[in-house]
This record gives structure tokens, C-alpha cells and sequence, in this order.
């Protein structure tokens, strides 16, 4: 008998009866499961990044050494504000503006890569560009641990704390997740 079903029987041992399955399933959100204390080992690192989220803090550089599992940045250009540029200022500057905005992004990952492989663990990068929200969905469902900043995702509506879609990609990524 696990822990938690032991306490609840205990807890709710006059009440409970034919009712623990009930007891059970609406203590679900309060009381995590023996499966959801147990950390999942770590057998890879995905690090995303924006035009908003900015550098990797040295803090979570330090948790790659804890894991020690190869890292992958990624850094995603939003293709929506591609459009959006395009259809504004037209086709020309749309290219140039992406042209500076590859640019940017490969020296961030490369200058966090770098920092990444002085610690001695083993890292990639890649840049890429489409739907944001479902692409950082489709990269993060192979990782081990998703690692992402609180402004990740952010648009110029957004002002609160953490970017709405932090909150998505955290609900649900099928792997533990760090913001910072």
C-alpha cells in the first residue's frame, strides 16, 4: 500500500469505505502521487529562447552541471511577426528584418553554447522559425527537461509575470520544467 493511500485511508478511515475512489480523485490537485515524487532521470536538456527571454542566467548554467545531460538551445523566431512585418513594410524589409533577427539569434546561442561547454557538458543549438507556441510544443516533447525563461512568448499585450504561453508549454510538457 503506497504512502498516500495509506494516509487518506487513515484520514478518512470512518468516511471512506466505498468512497475512497471519490476521496481519491478530488484530493488529486493537493496530494501528488508516489509516480509524481519521483524525479525522472535527465537524459537531455532543452533550452528555449526568444527575442524576449535574452540571456541563459548563470544560476541555470549551474543546474546543467548538476544533470550533466547533453543541452539544446533553441531559439524560435515567431513566423506570425514575420508576417506581420511583411504584410506592413513589405517583402524587403520582411527579409531584412529576419535576416537580423537570424543573426541575432545565432550569436545568443552560440555565446550561451559556449558557456554551456566550458562547464563540460555537450551542447547544440539550433535556430528556427515558425508558430511559436507549436513549435516550442513539438521540441520540447523529446526532452528529458525543458528549461525556459518567464518571458519566453511574450507579446506586447502581455503584462504580467510570466508570458501565457510559459504556462501552456509548462502544462503541458510531458517532462519536468524549469522557468526562470
Amino acid at each position: 500500500m503506497s504512502y498516500y493511500h495509506a494516509l487518506i485511508e487513515r484520514k478518512f478511515r470512518d468516511v471512506a469505505g466505498s468512497r475512497y475512489e471519490q476521496i481519491l480523485k478530488e484530493y488529486r490537485d493537493f496530494i501528488p502521487t508516489e509516480e509524481e515524487l519521483q524525479v525522472p532521470p535527465v537524459t537531455s536538456v532543452l533550452v528555449l529562447l526568444d527575442f524576449f527571454s535574452g540571456e541563459i542566467p548563470e544560476e541555470v548554467s549551474g543546474l546543467f552541471l548538476t544533470y550533466r545531460a547533453p543541452v539544446a538551445i533553441v531559439y524560435l523566431i515567431d513566423d506570425q511577426v514575420m508576417r506581420v512585418v511583411t504584410e506592413s513594410l513589405g517583402r524587403d524589409s520582411g527579409i531584412k528584418f529576419l535576416e537580423r533577427e537570424e543573426s541575432r539569434a545565432r550569436e545568443l546561442v552560440a555565446r550561451n553554447c559556449a558557456l554551456v561547454e566550458q562547464s563540460g557538458v555537450s551542447c547544440r543549438s539550433l535556430v528556427r522559425t515558425g508558430v511559436k507556441g507549436d513549435e516550442a510544443q513539438a521540441q520540447a516533447g523529446s526532452c528529458g527537461l525543458l528549461v525556459i525563461g518567464k518571458k519566453f512568448g511574450m507579446t506586447a499585450g502581455d503584462n504580467g509575470d510570466i508570458s501565457p504561453m510559459v504556462l501552456r508549454l509548462q502544462k503541458a510538457a510531458p517532462c519536468p520544467v524549469v522557468i526562470y
